[in-house]
C-alpha cells in the first residue's frame, strides 16, 4: 500500500472502533500502536453527542484521549454557523444533548423565525418537526445538514442516518443543504490542519465508502477501509481493505 510516508491518521468510530456501546474486536491493542507510533485523530460524523460525549464514551470503553484528539460533525457544524453569524438563531433537528450544544456556544435555538436550519440525528423525528422545518426552509432559512450519511452501523445491523431525512427536505423544499461533515472537503482540509499533516502523509481509516473513503481519497489522502462484512458497492478503490481493524497493524511494521 505504499505506508513509508504515512505520518497520521484519521480514525472512524462507528463501525470501526465500537459498534453501538460494543468495542470492536482488537481495537484497544491497535489504537494503542497506532497512538504510540503515529499522530492520530478520532473523525466521526456522529450529531448526537459533543466531543466531550465521545471522549467519555471512548474512556469507559478503555481507551484515553482528550477533547483535542476528537473532530466530530456537531462541532465543525456550530464551527461554520458561528463563523457565519456569531449569536444566530437556528432550528436544530437532533438530540437534546447536540441542541444544549448550540445554546452551551452562544447560538440560540428559534423555530418561529431563524437565521438556519440545521439536521443532525434525531431518533425521535416525526412528521410535525420535519414539516417544521420544511416551512422555515420555503420561508428563507439557511439550510445546513450536519452530514448526508445514508446509515450507520449499531450493534444490531444497520440503521437510518442522517441523509434520507435530508434528501426528503431538500425534496419538498427545493434547496440544497450545504453538509459539513465527511466527506465534506473542508471537514478533511480542518482534521489535516488540527493534525499538521499533508494529505499524502494521511490515512484515513472507515467503514464507509463513500463519507471514510472517497471524501478521504478527494484530499490526496489514502484510504483504509474497513468492511465489517459490508456489502456497500466500491466505487472508489480503497488502498487496503480490512475485515477489522486489528488487521492494521501487521501492514505498518
Amino acid at each position: 500500500m505504499g505506508m513509508n510516508n504515512i505520518k497520521a491518521f484519521m480514525i472512524d468510530l462507528d463501525g470501526v472502533v465500537y459498534f453501538g456501546d460494543k468495542l470492536a474486536d482488537g481495537a484497544i491493542d491497535t489504537v494503542s500502536f497506532l497512538r504510540k507510533n503515529y499522530k492520530c485523530l478520532f473523525v466521526t460524523n456522529t450529531t448526537r453527542t459533543t466531543r466531550k460525549g465521545v471522549v467519555n464514551k471512548l474512556l469507559n470503553l478503555g481507551i484515553r484521549v482528550n477533547e483535542e484528539n476528537v473532530l466530530t460533525a456537531l462541532s465543525a457544524t456550530i464551527d461554520y454557523i458561528k463563523s457565519k453569524k456569531k449569536n444566530a438563531k437556528c432550528f436544530v433537528i437532533g438530540s437534546v444533548e447536540s441542541r444544549n450544544e448550540f445554546v452551551n456556544n452562544g447560538l440560540e435555538l428559534d423555530d418561529k423565525n431563524p437565521d438556519f436550519v440545521v439536521i443532525g440525528l434525531d431518533r425521535n423525528l416525526n412528521f410535525n418537526v420535519l414539516n417544521k422545518a420544511f416551512r422555515l426552509l420555503i420561508n428563507g432559512a439557511n439550510f445546513v445538514a450536519m452530514h448526508e450519511d445514508r446509515f450507520a452501523p449499531m450493534e444490531d445491523g444497520l440503521t437510518l442516518s442522517v441523509g434520507p431525512f435530508v434528501r426528503a427536505l431538500e425534496y419538498a423544499s427545493g434547496r440544497k443543504a450545504l453538509s459539513i461533515g465527511k466527506p465534506n472537503e473542508n471537514f478533511f482540509r480542518l482534521a489535516l490542519i488540527k493534525l499538521r499533516t499533508k494529505p499524502e502523509e494521511t490515512a484515513m481509516i472507515g467503514d464507509d465508502i463513500e463519507s471514510d473513503i472517497a471524501g478521504a481519497k478527494n484530499v490526496g489522502m489514502k484510504g483504509i477501509f474497513i468492511r465489517n462484512n459490508s456489502q456497500q458497492r466500491i466505487r472508489i478503490k480503497p488502498d487496503l481493505i480490512l475485515d477489522s481493524i486489528s488487521e492494521l497493524p501487521r501492514f505498518l511494521k
